[in-house]
């Protein structure tokens, strides 16, 4: 009788195991295939992540959810798309932006926490060289389009970086202005060829050692403070545009100011006063300067309340015919109107 007993036992735990079985394994089959599902794996993660504060990772959280107009691309999912095929983004997490802080632009430094660069570009790996170029020598740079205002100030951001050479013309970059304002440790910041981008701002960063912004578009450049004892503010009036070159390593601080002109140049100008006609400018002091690119109506060589006048009267109909030039059309709208008199007038009273 007992052996009976037993085998119904055993039989009965038998009949549960499959019982739970029947339950379970459907789950499992369930969580499996999800896996499976198309836009669940490739995406980009980095265990670095925790690093950054909450702030900062609101921060870049909000610039790549910005979207381009034009493409309607994210910034975060611009930057996965690259014209050349490759293993390196599966390889180091993903291959698509998955919503998260972490970008291949964002690199974190475990031993400093909270302390992170952020590029304008990324290499792959370099088993993967550009068209034309051998393996380990020509690495393939990846250039996302990037679109909107970049805010990261008061960010722990060490380096800001966009190389010094073009970007991929295929993705020019759309940033239209850049703030690092309030940046504690924030060392060098870097811009090329931004063709987009009219301002950029790095104030109040008192470990600032390096500020390179060249061949951009930029209308108004603030940064500080600096060894001169206190901010720089580089500016450009009329049609053209303005750089910079800081640097200031062993105490020994040098700053050139750089102006691009579309049309006709008349030179720099601090507090109204004319202190240089080259396009290149060495200063030793800081405050404001402006690159004078227009509003020089009666040729004279200055811009004055004269100059003013005229522009007005050409505004209005009063003055003389003929083409639309640079030099009147100070805020580069196609046309001489009121609001040019009113920037020259700006101008020559000093307070532009």
């Amino acid at each position: 009788m007992k052996r009976p007993q037993k085998l119904m036992r055993i039989l009965c735990l038998l009949v549960a195991a499959l019982f739970c079985v029947s339950i379970i394994s459907p789950v499992f089959a369930a969580v499996s295939d999800e896996a499976e599902l198309p836009g669940t794996r490739g995406v980009y993660s980095s265990p670095y992540e925790e690093l950054l504060s909450e702030q900062d990772r609101e921060k870049l959280l909000a610039f790549w959810s910005i979207v381009n107009e034009e493409t309607g691309v994210s910034n975060g999912e611009a930057c996965f798309i690259s014209d050349y095929p490759s293993e390196w983004l599966d390889e180091i997490g993903g291959s698509e932006y998955g919503g998260t802080a972490m970008t291949p632009l964002v690199s974190t430094y475990p031993w400093y926490d909270g302390l992170f660069d952020f590029r304008l570009w990324y290499e792959l790996n370099e088993e993967e060289p550009a068209p034309g170029g051998a393996p380990g020598e020509t690495p393939c740079m990846v250039w996302p389009d990037l679109y909107g205002e970049l805010d990261l100030s008061g960010t722990a951001v060490l380096h800001f970086d966009s190389l010094n050479q073009y970007p991929d013309p295929e993705h020019p970059l759309h940033i239209s202005r850049v703030c690092l304002d309030d940046c504690s440790y924030l060392w060098t910041a870097v811009l090329y060829y931004a063709e987009h981008c009219t301002e950029f701002s790095a104030k109040n960063c008192p470990e600032l050692r390096s500020v390179i912004l060249l061949d951009d578009p930029l209308e108004r450049i603030e940064f500080g403070p600096t060894a001169f004892g206190e901010d720089i503010g580089v500016y450009a009036f009329g049609q053209g545009g303005v750089g910079v070159r800081y640097r200031n390593y062993n105490d020994e601080p040098t700053c050139r100011l750089y102006a691009n002109p579309i049309d006709a140049f008349l030179g720099w100008y601090k507090d109204g006063v004319l202190i240089g006609e080259e396009l290149e400018c060495d200063i030793a002091d800081g405050g404001n300067y402006v690159a004078c690119f227009g509003g020089d109506a009666d040729g004279n060589g200055s811009v004055t309340v004269t100059d003013a006048i005229i522009v007005l009267r050409e505004a209005m109909g009063l003055g003389r015919d003929g083409e639309v030039s640079p030099m009147l059309d100070v805020n580069g709208s196609g046309s001489v109107d009121v609001s040019d008199a009113i920037m020259i007038l700006r101008f020559a009273m000093g307070i532009i």
